[in-house]
């Protein structure tokens, strides 16, 4: 077994559509974004209710104001250096990479499966 970067190499011993397997449609970015909203929403709201209960001691305490407000101004650069590491190239998730070979295109994003019988 060797990690490879890129598209897969062109199978020489399985041709996937004359063994009969299909893809899989996979889930579309409206159906993605819902999900993402869905799970991230608990987290926002308490992380809403966190800060509103915190509102006293931010006002009274003008160091701890001040400590939340540089917080939330390292995240941006945190967040993108994260970014930057997880797709160098500036290639995303959404971004998806397909190898042309005999049998026809074969993605190969995460969410792609191939399945056996009728299509």
């Amino acid at each position: 077994m060797r990690l490879i970067k890129g598209p897969p190499p062109v199978s020489r011993t399985l041709d996937a559509r004359e063994a009969g397997w299909h893809l899989l449609a996979e889930p579309g970015a409206g159906r993605f974004t819902a999900q993402a909203l869905l799970l991230a929403a608990p987290l926002l709201a308490a992380a809403f209710v966190v800060l509103v209960d915190s509102k006293p001691f931010l006002k009274s305490e003008p160091a701890a104001l001040a400590a939340l407000l540089a917080f939330f101004a390292a995240m941006v650069p945190a967040h993108e250096i994260v970014h930057a590491l997880a797709y160098p190239r500036g290639s995303g998730p959404s971004t998806s990479s397909s190898g042309r070979g005999r049998g026809g295109d074969w993605s190969t994003s995460s969410t792609t499966r191939l399945s056996r019988g009728a299509a």
